[in-house]
């Protein structure tokens, strides 16, 4: 739903599930943004790593400048990169999702390379209404929640740039 930004371009979306870097990946072959450890995950780093994946040791201030640098040269080439300003995902046991606060130092990023920055809101529905089910449960891992997904009928998934 809505236009995309063609060309170069920083997309801030929210971060519901590991499925949002396949989801908006198949709308644009963009460099995302990545907490380090995934990069060591069997199959999943490695495929990350062929797609440009931008790797970020949280917590390192140095590893967030190298990042930041890679980020502003990919938008200068021509590249879309897209970031989870959240930083990860969060679901209470609860069932209530919340929003956690925004690494802003990302959006600087779009101003040094001079690219425009979208918004992207990123849904999982099921008959019809928003549904939640694909976050990870409080402990829940990542095969848990791959499994736990493949069990589950089937979703319709949204992208709207906004």
């Amino acid at each position: 739903h809505g236009k995309q930004v063609q060309g170069p371009v920083l997309f801030v979306a929210n971060h519901v599930s590991w499925m949002d870097i396949l989801l908006l990946y198949t709308q644009r072959a963009a460099c995302f943004v990545a907490k380090a450890e995934i990069a060591r995950w069997p199959l999943v780093g490695w495929l990350a790593a062929r797609a440009g994946t931008i790797f970020h040791r949280r917590g390192n201030a140095g590893s967030l400048s190298t990042v930041m640098t890679v980020m502003v040269t990919r938008m200068r080439i021509g590249r879309a990169v897209a970031v989870f300003p959240e930083g990860g995902i969060e679901h209470e046991i609860t069932g209530i999702t919340t929003v956690r606060t925004f690494h802003a130092r990302v959006f600087q990023c779009a101003l040094d390379a001079q690219v425009p920055i979208q918004s992207v809101a990123l849904t999982y529905c099921r008959g019809g209404c928003a549904w939640d089910g694909a976050t990870f449960r409080q402990g829940e891992s990542f095969i848990g929640n791959f499994l736990r997904l493949l069990g589950e009928p089937p979703l319709q998934a949204e992208v709207h740039f906004l």
